[in-house]
């Protein structure tokens, strides 16, 4: 009896995935939550591969071996949550180019930062404020667009939307039999 009430709910954490692996379709607030919350899991469930590579002696096959798992289960859980994003950015009716906009800098500005602030010239202080500054405004409006704002209302061009009510096979198989 308890088999049965968990399917559906395993059934849609399995669709929920592939769908954010194949980065198609739209995702509402809810869908990204639960991708989150499925990350966070799935990064507790690894927390021992990565004990054992911190643990493991540098340069023996067993470090590298845990290095290369964690590597690859990294990568993995990076695509699986740039699905999520770009299926949120979906539902708002933005292609998934937005991404680049509000997250582009940011990853340019750290890299910029961790190479060139130990070896500063005096002019990269400021330079680099004002960054941060762009930055933080482009990184607002991100989490405002993927994590506040409702998504477009009614199919758009990625799809249905993930909140419009689907009839059950009950109701579907009465509307059609009636006139």
């Amino acid at each position: 009896m308890a088999d049965s009430s968990i399917q559906p709910r395993l059934n849609g954490l399995r669709d929920l995935a592939v769908a954010n692996v194949l980065w198609r379709g739209r995702a509402s607030r809810r869908m990204l939550f639960a991708s989150i919350g499925l990350m966070y899991a799935f990064g507790l469930l690894l927390l021992p591969l990565s004990l054992a590579e911190v643990v493991a002696r540098p340069g023996t096959p067993a470090a590298l071996v845990l290095r290369g798992l964690n590597v690859m289960i990294g990568l993995v859980m990076g695509a699986f949550f740039l699905g999520a994003m770009v299926r949120r950015l979906h539902d708002r009716g933005k292609a998934a180019w937005w991404l680049l906009l509000f997250v582009g800098p940011h990853a340019a500005l750290v890299f910029l930062a961790t190479r060139f602030l130990p070896t500063t010239t005096p002019s990269m202080p400021p330079l680099l404020i004002v960054g941060m500054v762009i930055d933080m405004a482009l990184l607002f409006w991100w989490m405002s667009e993927t994590f506040f704002l409702r998504g477009a209302l009614g199919p758009n061009r990625f799809g249905p939307d993930p909140l419009a009510e689907r009839p059950s096979p009950a109701t579907a198989a009465t509307s059609d039999a009636s006139p």
